[in-house]
């Protein structure tokens, strides 16, 4: 099948700080735009989801790092991304998204909105997970808890050159 890398971050947790020895794993999955813009690499996305849903056993957290889309005012590319991101959901796996610059209305341009990102992307969507912790102002900044080998961890998703009503938050 389609494979494309993802950058991985493991680690095994002394048992002398008290921590566990199991095994554990955060994945990165950055820069998806352009399998949702380009059919024709589709496939590379849902092959990470579902390489991630099968590897579930070891997989502590999983962060999206931004760009989830090529053209944020295209429906279609946030459609597919939401199906494929699902897997996740499905297989109840912590997880993180962010909007990059790409996932505005219009590229780079953070006046034109973020009403698809907050649609597919927004807290609704985490509603029930208690690894959910919960957004920062316009939804476009988030913070998920989550726990590995013996530690419990916050992981803050900021948003695209975070603005200053982020970072005080």
């Amino acid at each position: 099948g389609a494979t494309a890398a993802m950058p991985l971050l493991t680690g095994v947790s002394s048992t002398a700080s008290g921590a566990d020895d199991e095994p554990w794993t955060i994945v990165a999955l950055g820069d998806t735009q352009y399998y949702a813009e380009r059919e024709s690499l589709h496939k590379y996305a849902t092959a990470q989801t579902d390489w991630i849903a099968e590897n579930v056993e070891n997989i502590a957290f999983v962060t999206h790092q931004g760009d989830v889309v090529q053209e944020g005012d295209e429906t279609d590319q946030w459609d597919f991304m939401d199906d494929t991101m699902s897997t996740l959901d499905e297989a109840g796996i912590p997880y993180s998204v962010l909007p990059g610059n790409h996932d505005y209305a219009v590229t780079f341009d953070r006046s034109s909105g973020l009403n698809n990102y907050v649609d597919y992307f927004g807290a609704s969507r985490f509603d029930g997970n208690d690894w959910f912790g919960g957004t920062g102002p316009d939804e476009a900044s988030s913070y998920q808890l989550f726990s590995a080998g013996g530690y419990d961890f916050l992981h803050l998703a900021l948003e695209y050159e975070p603005r200053d009503e982020a970072l005080d938050w």
